[in-house]
């Protein structure tokens, strides 16, 4: 089961403060907890559909597929989509940002180099939005810089351009952790999560486990009928 901090960071400053008891600095508050504003319901369509149009240009400019328009007809249509594009969850977020962080690196790698700042912001964006999805940003940024390193290098400028900004975006975030470093077990125990109960190991395991596999059961996802 994980943590939706969609309900509790987009919550105003004062308001986190009385909830933690603790004191969240002006830049703790405005540039490390606005991403999750893009959780709210009201937004989870527009920014969905973002996802949707990246994927669609991917289609359309990097693999040349003549249908390309129908990409995002395809990813309407997939009921775990269609579910959670329509709710207050996290995951079309998450996925959204992701989508355009490739899409972004495919324009760099194969088009024009300054579509890597816009591939570094939406990984920023994608690592704040949900923690179970960190450390995919990592692994897919090491991934892509041992494959491309030859063409890192000849694009060197703007590479080095991109790195500065990347330090930029990571600054923030680590001082947030630092600072406030027991959030995470805050947050935990506020939604009543079993990870803090009084409860045996395996019981937990048990009962993340049973949470996948609810999550990809036939009932949920919508393919109970096929």
């Amino acid at each position: 089961m994980g943590v939706s901090y969609s309900c509790v960071l987009s919550e105003p400053r004062q308001q986190l403060q009385r909830r933690f008891g603790r004191s969240l600095s002006p830049d703790c508050a405005h540039v490390n907890l606005w991403p999750f504003r893009l959780c709210d319901p009201g937004h989870i369509g527009m920014v969905g559909l973002i996802g949707a149009i990246c994927v669609s240009l991917a289609l359309r400019n990097i693999f040349r597929i003549r249908y390309w328009w129908a990409g995002i007809l395809v990813l309407s249509v997939i009921p775990a989509w269609f579910h959670h594009s329509r709710t207050g969850y996290e995951m079309p977020t998450f996925v959204s940002f992701y989508s355009s962080m490739l899409y972004c690196y495919w324009m760099y790698r194969f088009h024009k180099p300054v579509y890597l700042y816009p591939a570094i912001l939406f990984s920023r964006l994608h690592f704040t939005i949900i923690r179970p999805g960190r450390p995919l940003i990592p692994l897919t940024i090491v991934a892509l810089l041992v494959l491309d390193f030859p063409y890192h290098l000849r694009m060197r400028n703007s590479t080095l351009g991109a790195a500065g900004l990347g330090i930029l975006c990571v600054v923030p975030y680590i001082r947030f952790q630092i600072s406030h470093a027991g959030n995470s077990a805050e947050v935990l125990s506020h939604v009543g999560s079993y990870w803090v109960q009084d409860l045996p190991i395996t019981g937990k395991n048990l009962a993340h486990f049973w949470g996948i596999t609810c999550f990809i059961s036939a009932r949920f996802t919508g393919y109970s009928s096929i």
